[in-house]
């Protein structure tokens, strides 16, 4: 009984993340982790009730809140009110954090492609792109 208990609290919760994200399967925005376990909501302005939310995976999710607290954590004063220029601010900054991730996750990318450009280079093998026209 405690099983079955655990699993439909789990599936409540999944479901209430798939509500909140209006899409059957969100996604990371950075990497693209769709495990719906593994995907929170952050606030991308550093306020907690902020209207403007992007999903991330766990892992950048933390890297970014990271950034937060190292970077600029007068901008995360929840609560209160706050000028238009400190939420302009805190908008900013948040997309400014996001990029950075984003950008780190690109430069994988391109480090991944370009050593398999190598290799196949190296072993003289076709790319598959690159075939050969139908005449």
């Amino acid at each position: 009984m405690q099983d079955y208990t655990r699993r439909r609290k789990r599936v409540a919760r999944h479901e209430r993340k798939r509500e909140l994200a209006k899409a059957a399967n969100p996604k990371c925005s950075v990497c693209g982790e769709s495990r719906i376990e593994m995907l929170e909501l952050d606030h991308t302005a550093g306020d907690a009730n902020g209207e403007l939310t992007n999903w991330l995976c766990r892992n950048h999710h933390a890297a970014v809140s990271d950034h937060w607290y190292d970077d600029a954590p007068e901008l995360l004063l929840h609560g209160g009110p706050r000028d238009a220029d400190s939420r302009l601010a805190s908008l900013l900054q948040g997309v400014v954090y996001f990029l950075e991730e984003l950008s780190a996750k690109l430069r994988e990318w391109v480090d991944y492609l370009s050593s398999r450009s190598r290799f196949h280079q190296e072993q003289g093998s076709v790319d598959p792109f690159e075939a050969e026209e139908p005449r």
